[in-house]
């Protein structure tokens, strides 16, 4: 005899696993279309969403995006945010510093070298 879904200690479990992978599932095509993009968007898309990954706990509008990425549309909007204390400070200003090189780094390729000069696809069929 099967133990039912309401009998089973691991019943939250499916819906747990269907979460965490519909968020990595997100994140990873996010990072694959930057990426076949060219370098400099996948430094800007990485910054970004790693920023926001880890300022989530902080800040309202990016627990919200992840909220939505990790398809958990109904959790409560009232969640505590973290406080910001000594620590917590320290490790949001390295955050925000990191995302800040990544994103900078990113446009700063762009500017000097164009679409082309750090787009694979584009250097790969280029004919000189």
């Amino acid at each position: 005899m099967q133990a039912s879904d309401k009998d089973s200690p691991h019943r939250g479990s499916k819906s747990i696993t269907r979460s965490l992978l519909h968020g990595m599932g997100f994140l990873l095509v996010v990072d694959i279309v930057a990426l076949a993009l060219g370098f400099a968007f996948f430094l800007i898309a990485h910054g970004t969403l790693m920023g926001l990954l880890r300022l989530a706990p902080y800040w309202r509008p990016a627990a919200k995006v992840f909220r939505l990425a990790f398809d958990q549309p109904n959790s409560s909007d009232a969640i505590a945010q973290l406080p910001v204390r000594g620590y917590h400070a320290f490790r949001l200003i390295r955050t925000v510093a990191v995302m800040a090189i990544l994103v900078g780094l990113g446009v700063w390729l762009l500017v000097q070298n164009g679409f082309c000069a750090q787009n694979i696809i584009c250097i790969a069929t280029r004919t000189h």
